[in-house]
């Protein structure tokens, strides 16, 4: 004979909503017998057929999708605003990096360029071919495809938002890539 016995406490859905320690036995369809204090099948359902506690996946609301697909794409936009560029402001086409350091090295060129009118040029590290020295002139053209890289992915991001934001469910939710409709990708 046993000193106690736990039973899973269940509601009209067969959910688990309580745990119950008892010194007899109870005969009940909504108490079902365990092997112990059982913390853990709080809100599992029990399949009456198999004998078996089955944990079901959290319903998450809509507004909650719709935000988490917004940060997984706007993860992606600053993983392709950090991606090297092409610039060919020098009259040759090179690759530029632009990552946060790059980015910090970019503005304080563009310090010394605005603080020091008798700056020049400036020594600018490509991704191809090395550092080039880079005139004015050629400095603000590079500034030019730097800022019309970062705005391509912003557009692009600001057109998935839209898409989030006008979506109705969830499969249209699970549609929305940062690749464009026709398969190419977008920046």
């Amino acid at each position: 004979m046993r000193n106690s016995y736990v039973y899973a406490q269940l509601n009209e859905n067969s959910t688990v909503v309580g745990i119950l320690e008892s010194d007899r036995e109870v005969d009940s369809p909504s108490s079902i017998l365990i092997d112990g204090l059982t913390p853990t099948l709080f809100g599992a359902t029990y399949d009456r057929e198999t004998g078996e506690f089955r944990h079901l996946a959290p319903v998450v609301d809509f507004a909650t999708l719709q935000q988490q697909k917004n940060d997984e794409m706007s993860a992606l936009c600053e993983q392709k605003i950090l991606e090297n560029f092409y610039s060919s402001c020098t009259g040759t086409n090179h690759e530029y990096g632009y990552s946060a350091y790059d980015q910090l090295n970019y503005n304080k060129y563009a310090s010394d360029f605005a603080l020091d009118p008798t700056v020049s040029e400036v020594p600018i590290k490509t991704k191809d071919a090395g550092p080039i020295l880079h005139s004015r002139e050629a400095f603000l053209l590079f500034m030019k495809d730097a800022k019309s890289h970062e705005l391509s992915a912003f557009a692009r991001f600001w057109e998935i938002e839209k898409q989030i934001a006008n979506a109705t469910t969830e499969e249209e939710l699970n549609t929305i890539t940062w690749e464009v409709t026709d398969g190419t990708t977008a920046v």
